[in-house]
């Protein structure tokens, strides 16, 4: 009887909320925010992160650029001083590539160099991931685990006596320049698998130890929705009002992990729009001359990784279980060299192919089950995907 009866006060609880959040389940899923690495930021007003004291997830999709950043351009935080609160961020180390990290009263944890990663500011979409798990923090980039700071008992007491912001952080500014989405904090130790499922994945706020969702795809207006809070309770910059203020990032329409226009905020925005042909533009070489050219040149069908149709891309079978994966580009390509990496960052397979062709099949022999990404890289671009071994 009393299983019944607390069934019903949830389902009389819920189903108001709902309602009054019912636009929430209509939003622009092809809108994005973008940050101007200035001063812009959202505030949640989500203070969950003072109760935090055990394991814990924080997760984001990212897209920027090494150039554009300041010192250190911030995911979340929530610090109140430099030893009270936590931050997820992008660590400037000597002026190199940036490295995912977390720091928690006035400590911090990082990979460097990302581990074989690399740069996670390359102009390209990517999911980011820290799990403290039992003292130690995991760093995860695009699903796959790419190393593990055994932090001899990394803080769990994440209070900072601030709500959460995304973009900046509250004690050095630190603002991130480009774009955030998907910003998720779990009160638990996410598993390699869950992340690796869920990062692309949407949820619907009720999931179990979920303490913060933002997807910041809302299109327009000044509130932001949190799934986790099921109500509109967040805001861009400092002024919820209509009006706004010189705080908020900017919306944009489109898919923010595929091509996109220029942002005009007055710099080189070229990365976003994917796949930004640079060599072209050294050489003052536009895009009617690119068209004119391909329609003179009807004796080479030959497409380079750089003009592949991502969509095109077929893996399969995937899971891989008889030790054959075959890459299907869909357009005939040469050059291109395979590179499988391992949950543990160690390379353990690497082919390269130089004959034009459109279909590979690479034998990647008996490995270990387990998760593994796939480096696609030829002289101008590198593409990463996700296998599983099984």
């Amino acid at each position: 009887m009393i299983p019944t009866l607390k069934t019903f006060y949830r389902i009389i609880f819920i189903i108001p909320l709902l309602v009054v959040s019912s636009t929430a389940w209509l939003q622009d899923e092809t809108s994005h925010l973008y940050f101007d690495g200035v001063n812009d930021y959202v505030e949640t007003q989500n203070t969950q992160l003072d109760y935090f004291n055990d394991d814990f997830t924080f997760e984001a999709i990212i897209k920027g650029n090494e150039d554009d950043q300041g010192t250190d351009p911030t995911i979340i935080s929530n610090r109140w001083s430099y030893i009270k609160g936590s931050a997820f961020y992008l660590k400037n180390i000597g002026g190199g590539v940036r490295a995912l990290c977390f720091s928690n009263r006035g400590e911090e944890w990082y990979i460097p160099n990302n581990g074989s990663v690399g740069s996670l500011l390359d102009g390209t979409c990517h999911h980011v991931a820290v799990v403290r798990e039992d003292g130690d923090l995991y760093f995860y980039a695009d699903g796959v685990l790419f190393g593990v700071d055994y932090a001899d008992g990394c803080a769990n007491n994440l209070q900072g006596y601030n709500s959460i912001w995304i973009g900046r952080d509250h004690v050095y500014g630190n603002e991130f320049k480009g774009v955030i989405g998907n910003v998720r904090i779990w009160k638990s130790a996410r598993t390699s698998t869950e992340i690796a499922e869920n990062m692309h994945e949407g949820i619907d706020g009720f999931e179990f130890s979920l303490r913060g969702c933002w997807d910041l795809n809302e299109g327009d207006g000044q509130n932001i929705y949190c799934k986790y809070m099921l109500s509109w309770s967040c805001f861009l910059g400092t002024d919820e009002s209509a009006e706004g203020d010189g705080y908020d990032p900017d919306w944009f329409e489109g898919n923010y992990c595929t091509n996109l226009h220029d942002y005009g905020d007055g710099d080189d925005d070229g990365w976003v729009e994917g796949d930004d042909d640079e060599e072209e533009e050294e050489d003052g070489e536009g895009e009617d001359e690119d068209e004119d050219e391909d329609e003179g040149d009807d004796g080479d069908d030959t497409a380079t990784l750089k003009e592949l149709d991502n969509n095109l891309l077929n893996l399969y079978p995937n899971p891989v279980l008889d030790n054959n994966l075959t890459v299907d580009f869909g357009a005939n390509l040469s050059n291109v060299e395979f590179t499988l990496i391992s949950i543990s960052g160690q390379e353990v397979y690497n082919y390269k192919v130089t004959k034009n062709t459109s279909i590979v099949i690479l034998n990647i022999g008996d490995l270990t089950n387990g998760i593994y990404l796939l480096k696609i890289q030829s002289e101008d671009r590198l593409i990463t995907k996700k296998i599983i071994v099984r």
